[in-house]
């Protein structure tokens, strides 16, 4: 896995310190993964894929565009 794989892992998953704290490190050593500084290893990649996906994030009421479209048909 390269350092470019392991934070494209990490943004699936959260923040660098949502992500850190899950796994038991400072966040500042996982930025150090993610460009490359420590080398990474089998273990430290199957540690972050081992973590949940992050849900995506739900729209507020109001925003998408199906309520949007549906206001403004109810104010023709």
């Amino acid at each position: 896995m390269t350092p470019a794989d392991y934070k494209t892992e990490r943004q699936q998953r959260g923040t660098l310190k949502s992500v850190a704290a899950l796994l038991g490190i400072h966040w500042t050593t996982l930025a150090r993964r993610e460009s490359g500084v420590i080398e990474l290893t089998t273990e430290m990649a199957l540690a972050i894929r081992s973590l949940p996906l992050r849900q995506p994030k739900r729209s507020r009421k109001g925003t998408n565009d199906q309520s949007l479209a549906r206001r403004a048909s109810d104010s023709e």
